[in-house]
């Protein structure tokens, strides 16, 4: 768990958004929609590709957000 832990937030920083000027403090606002557009980006990445095999084990870390499954097939994980 410890590894699928480091991959899960070595995945966040890559995606966290990194717009802005560096050493420029950031306002509450500002750090709230920088969060929430991360955030929307994980989740978006793990409906798209949850099912995917890395993946699927790693539900929890995900929140447990559902995700779309476009196939109609029995699938046991």
């Amino acid at each position: 768990m410890m590894g699928a832990s480091q991959m899960w937030l070595d995945l966040v920083c890559g995606m966290a958004r990194s717009d802005h000027a560096a050493g420029t403090p950031l306002s509450f606002d500002e750090l709230d929609e920088r969060y929430a557009e991360t955030g929307a980006d994980i989740t978006a990445l793990w409906q798209n590709e949850g099912r995917h095999a890395f993946l699927h084990h790693l539900n929890a870390l995900f929140g447990y957000e559902p995700i779309v499954i476009i196939e109609k097939r029995h699938m046991r994980f």
